[in-house]
């Protein structure tokens, strides 16, 4: 079961607050670097891994990326789903 929401509900629920919410009221006042920034931020707050920060902050703001160019959420969507299934893919293969 938490294989199935890690790769469909929770990308669909993150990265719409992080990017259809919060990304987009963010980049309508500030730069598109600091509102990717804070936003990421904001995402990688709740995974709570100290160790993983800097990589969550850094996926997040390239999923600002790929909407600011697409205006489609649902580009950071499926980007998100993918690297999901692929790192539950590779832990399942390490044991």
């Amino acid at each position: 079961m938490l294989y199935i929401y890690s790769v469909t509900i929770s990308p669909i629920i993150e990265e719409y607050i992080c990017r259809g919410i919060i990304f987009k009221k963010l980049s309508s006042k500030f730069s598109f670097r600091l509102s990717a920034l804070l936003s990421s931020i904001v995402f990688a707050i709740p995974h709570f891994n100290l160790s993983g920060f800097i990589g969550y902050v850094f996926v997040g703001f390239i999923w600002c990326w790929y909407y600011q160019k697409s205006n489609n959420l649902l580009i950071p969507i499926f980007s998100h789903a993918l690297f999901n299934f692929t790192t539950i893919l590779i832990m399942s293969l390490k044991g």
